[in-house]
């Protein structure tokens, strides 16, 4: 009897170590290997030119300061003359009414935007790169109409990004700009109910390989509340990744890789290289909405009013149009404030500040900025 209770708690035992071996290799292979460089991994950034993919993230409440030490460490002295005037003209914002704040506000992007060229070494035209006109008729945002120009201190920004500004310029309608925003994509669709949704919800944007490929991509899980099969179907350059179809996610990928070698987690030059030009090709795939938490967007293609612009570029140029308006139309601004669109641009007015704001200062020192006291 007590030689097969031994026999019987051996054959337990056993069972229970494959078990727990069962447990890890099933647990080891929930997620695709993330791409390491030394111990870190690889991940979706803020800044889109050149970030530091291997430092680790700052935690402030507020970048003004850090920005402030970088330059001064840096000693980029004339940036720092610019990005204080933001800093200034951010400030005397804050105790100002909505429809006083957008002329400050816009002075704060555009010394911001020209502290980030002076930090590079880009030299621009000091005008402002961007002019807007109202078109005769009903008060409508749709009738406020914006012209990119191909020289000043927008056009300096573009050129930065890698999306000049064509000769002639571009013209939009302030309606289409605030569309392409994703930080008020909510209160757009709200606003105008018959929109088309423009981004698609997405968690944890990373980059994976395949060791026995030698090949990397970027990869990233919807959210859960996100059911449109169609729009996933049709997504251009993007389709779910079948390793995942048995694993309860649901993940999509970018379809085009490249080439990745890494022995014990230290890379070539070549793959570095590799590596930042596709991140270079795939980041403008993305926005992100500035928050407590890592709130990231895939935004759709080919969609009609659909810009294929930064939203630095688009929040300048939006929030000049309004400071021409605080500054010569104030009764037009009063109206808009006032009327259909008025949530909207309280929202633009509001919440594009910390955005912006956030979005420059990770490109002037190609850090990742996270709110303090926060996980995720």
């Amino acid at each position: 009897m007590e030689r097969r209770v031994r026999k019987l708690e051996a054959n337990l035992d056993k069972s229970q170590s494959n078990i727990l071996n069962l447990q890890k290799k099933v647990f080891s292979n929930k997620y695709r290997e993330q791409i390491k460089w030394s111990t870190d991994e690889i991940r979706l950034r803020k800044c889109l030119v050149k970030p530091d993919l291997k430092k680790a993230t700052v935690l402030t409440d507020s970048t003004w300061r850090y920005v402030w030490i970088y330059l001064k460490q840096n000693r980029c002295e004339s940036a720092l003359y610019y990005w204080e005037q933001a800093e200034n003209f951010y400030k005397a914002s804050i105790s100002l009414p909505i429809d006083a704040r957008p002329l400050t506000l816009y002075y704060c992007y555009l010394n911001a935007v020209k502290a980030l060229l002076k930090s590079k070494s880009i030299s621009f035209d000091t005008k402002h790169g961007v002019s807007g006109e109202r078109i005769k008729g009903r008060i409508n945002i749709i009738n406020e109409k914006i012209k990119l120009k191909e020289k000043g201190v927008l056009s300096g920004l573009s050129n930065y990004l890698k999306e000049p500004v064509p000769e002639g310029g571009e013209d939009y309608e302030l309606k289409d700009i605030l569309y392409n925003l994703a930080y008020i994509h909510r209160s757009f669709c709200l606003t105008f109910p018959r929109s088309t949704e423009l981004y698609i919800p997405i968690k944890t944007p990373t980059f994976v390989q395949d060791k026995s490929r030698k090949i990397g991509w970027v990869e990233f899980e919807l959210c859960d509340y996100f059911k449109s099969n169609t729009i996933i179907n049709n997504l251009e350059g993007y389709s779910e990744d079948r390793f995942y179809n048995d694993k309860g996610k649901r993940v999509l990928r970018r379809n085009k890789t490249f080439k990745w070698e890494a022995p014990r987690n230290s890379p070539t030059q070549k793959s570095i290289n590799n590596l930042y030009s596709y991140y270079e090709k795939v980041r403008p795939d993305f926005q992100y909405i500035y928050s407590p938490n890592r709130l990231w967007y895939l935004k759709r293609k080919n969609i009609r009013h659909e810009i294929n612009r930064n939203p630095l570029v688009l929040t300048y140029a939006a929030m000049h149009r309004l400071s021409e308006l605080a500054r010569y139309e104030p009764k037009i601004l009063s109206q808009h404030l006032e009327r259909r669109s008025s949530w909207l641009i309280s929202e633009y007015i509001d919440r594009s500040v910390d955005q912006f704001i956030d979005g420059i200062s990770s490109e002037i020192t190609k850090d990742e900025f996270k709110i303090a006291g926060t996980r995720n």
